[in-house]
């Protein structure tokens, strides 16, 4: 499971601040679901989907446990 932090301000700067510490910026959203702001570490982000066979994947934001597909 990857792990993430939830963005409290999504103005540019503070979003350009998380890149420079090393987070990959992402937004979280569904049919049904509210949408949800949040950073990875890239590292982190790199390695977990070097093991994974699909696009398919847990994470946990903030606590809460979401089922995700990676789209660009």
């Amino acid at each position: 499971m990857l792990k993430g932090i939830l963005r409290d301000s999504i103005a540019k700067q503070s979003t350009k601040q998380l890149r420079r510490d090393g987070y990959l910026i992402a937004n979280i959203y569904g049919k049904g679901m509210e949408n949800v702001n949040a950073a990875f570490k890239i590292n982190d982000y790199i390695r977990f989907l070097k093991n994974k066979a699909t696009a398919l994947f847990d994470i946990d934001v903030a606590g809460q446990l979401t089922k995700v597909v990676v789209q660009e």
